[in-house]
């Protein structure tokens, strides 16, 4: 599994250092401003980078974790929300001095922090005692066993709804604090206040969840997401560090939830494939709500009925979560 996150953040950080992370005054650059090369970086990102995303780490850490999985999640995640806290403060750094290439070529350069850590300490855990000379059986549904489950589609329908409001508010984050009239230095510290979030969010909840029960839990975190949503579009920037705050708290949620509640609901024995099925509606997800909160902008003038409907849709997820059920027995050890 290493290996994958090894060749996955070196490509893309190759791909970044030589088509479009050059400061100008170097000579030599493929991007040269054409449209294509820039959606074709985007598109490298994605597919390269996709052994890098929580799926892999989070499969790996659900199958050395039984008793306190939870907790275990959160920590493991928690480093992208460290990101999230400083990644703005770095790159606003960067480009502020050097433009916007140096701050690609930064971006890769901090992609290739984690190969080490990856190669050295990434293992997958011992393999289970053996009886009569075969592995003990994992319990668990096969894919098309989870698609047939209304668990496993609530599921991808609720943290597909978070997403699709979340996600396109963190991406303008930036935008929507300076149309404020906050300055752009201000307004990044603040938005790396959603970071902050995020680490709270996983270490906190990987904790409760293995206390308390999970839907629960999240629906109460989305509820309280929703009204952090609903204060910034009435109140702006009196409430804007708070709602940060919240933003993140639902971001660092999401993949940690979707994680445990696959473990919970569907076993291990193809928790990597289901995961990633979850994961992948949170994608869909993500890549629709920049298209929305930008319509809605473009609509209104304004963020506020964006906000306003994020919150909607983080009440909607709530609701959702709430009809999942009790948890199997036979995947609680």
């Amino acid at each position: 599994m290493w290996g994958a996150l090894a060749t996955d953040s070196g490509f893309v950080a190759l791909y970044c250092s030589r088509s479009c992370c050059f400061p100008e005054r170097w000579p030599r650059s493929l991007s040269r401003g054409i449209t294509w090369s820039l959606y074709a970086g985007y598109a490298a990102i994605s597919i390269l980078g996709a052994g890098t995303t929580p799926v892999s780490y989070s499969t790996a850490t659900a199958r050395w974790f039984t008793q306190r999985r939870g907790l275990a999640l959160g920590v493991t995640l928690a480093g992208t929300g460290l990101a999230a806290f400083f990644a703005p403060r770095i790159l606003t750094a960067v480009i502020a001095e050097h433009g916007l290439r140096a701050g690609w070529l930064a971006m890769a350069g901090l992609s290739l922090i984690p190969l080490p850590l990856a190669a050295w300490f990434l293992r997958d855990p011992p393999e289970a005692p053996r009886v009569a000379a075969m592995p003990a059986p994992v319990a668990g549904f096969a894919l098309r066993e989870a698609l047939r489950s209304y668990r496993f589609w609530v599921i991808a329908g609720a943290f597909f709804v978070v997403s699709l409001g979340i996600s396109g508010l963190i991406l303008n984050m930036l935008a929507m604090l300076q149309d404020t009239g906050i300055p752009a230095a201000r307004a990044a510290r603040i938005a790396s206040y959603i970071g902050v979030g995020v680490v709270a969010a996983r270490l906190s909840i990987g904790y409760v969840v293995d206390r308390l029960f999970a839907p629960a839990v999240g629906a109460c975190v989305l509820l309280l997401t929703a009204t952090g949503c609903w204060l910034l579009a009435v109140a702006g920037p009196a409430v804007a560090v708070w709602a940060a705050l919240l933003i993140g708290f639902a971001m660092g949620a999401e993949v940690d939830l979707i994680a445990y509640l696959v473990s919970r609901y569907f076993g291990l024995r193809h928790f990597g494939v289901i995961n990633g099925c979850g994961y992948a509606a949170y994608n869909a997800g993500a890549a629709f709500s920049p298209l929305l909160i930008g319509a809605l902008v473009s609509l209104t003038g304004t963020y506020a009925l964006a906000l306003e409907i994020t919150a909607g849709l983080c009440t909607l997820a709530a609701v959702l979560l709430l009809t999942l059920g009790a948890y199997p027995g036979e995947f609680l050890r």
